[in-house]
């Protein structure tokens, strides 16, 4: 074994050896095991959470070191880039939480509506998007992207709280509006949030910001679907408690969102 530079660690078992030559080399070892090998290993011994705390600062470490990083790591330090991406990744949590949980809630598990009274349904949040994002865009002007970004986030928290009292009484206007608030939240912050970290980099930057941005919006999507179908899974036509619960956790996370936008700057205008 070399005495200087990285050692590649292939696990493809899942052993203790290489998890105990990773905690020997340290910040030199680079430990290449399966997902749900790497995780077995994790829930048992808990020998892998040092390794990869250390693989995570040596990262950290190689971007700023780098000459053309692949992440921007001062860009965190940037409020008007820092918090907008963060209210997005909370606000679109809730926002595809709820496009995994709605169909379920109006499907067999929930009220039992047919397949073409979903669709009319749930066809009003995208509606409401694609119509209100661009008169948005003309409000943003005058009232700021931090007052878009807050009122967009609450539309997505109001959205939640309207869901999180659907029951099999509820009518199809209230599944209505319930449903286009978050469309119309959505319609409000993004542009808004978006164009806010556009112009907080520089114009050479832009694709690495609209990458990040894209990833931690993506990110918030995929927790958001985990997480609302796992809170809701025990849900039964007679039982909407679980649904509701999901629906409750959305909006705390979303609320979230609303308070990571409080802190972003508005560009000045003139």
């Amino acid at each position: 074994m070399p005495d200087e530079g990285r050692v590649v660690l292939f696990d493809p078992i899942g052993g203790p050896i290489a998890v105990a030559l990773a905690e020997v080399l340290g910040d030199r070892a680079v430990l290449l095991t399966q997902d749900n090998i790497a995780g077995n290993e994790l829930s048992r011994t808990g020998d892998l959470a040092p390794s990869n705390t250390r693989l995570a600062r040596a990262g950290v470490t190689i971007e700023r070191r780098t000459a053309a990083p692949l992440v921007m790591l001062h860009w965190f330090r940037t409020r008007n880039f820092a918090f907008p991406m963060l209210s997005q990744m909370l606000t679109n949590f809730a926002y595809m939480g709820g496009f995994i949980l709605i169909p379920q809630v109006l499907g067999q598990r929930g009220l039992g509506l047919s397949d073409a009274t979903k669709g009319y349904l749930v066809i009003s949040r995208p509606l409401a998007f694609s119509l209100i994002a661009p008169l948005a865009a003309l409000a943003t002007m005058r009232v700021g992207e931090r007052v878009a970004g807050v009122v967009g986030a609450l539309g997505v928290v109001l959205s939640m709280v309207l869901w999180a009292t659907v029951g099999l009484d509820s009518s199809y206007a209230f599944i209505v509006l319930a449903t286009a608030c978050s469309g119309i939240g959505l319609g409000i912050a993004s542009p808004a949030l978006t164009s806010l970290m556009a112009n907080s980099v520089d114009e050479a930057d832009l694709g690495v910001a609209g990458a990040m941005q894209q990833l931690m919006t993506q990110l918030g999507a995929v927790m958001g679907s985990a997480v609302l179908a796992t809170v809701s899974v025990t849900a039964t036509p007679t039982n909407l408690a679980p649904f509701h619960l999901a629906f409750v956790v959305g909006a705390v996370v979303a609320t979230g969102g609303c308070v990571a936008a409080t802190f972003v700057r508005s560009t000045p205008r003139t």
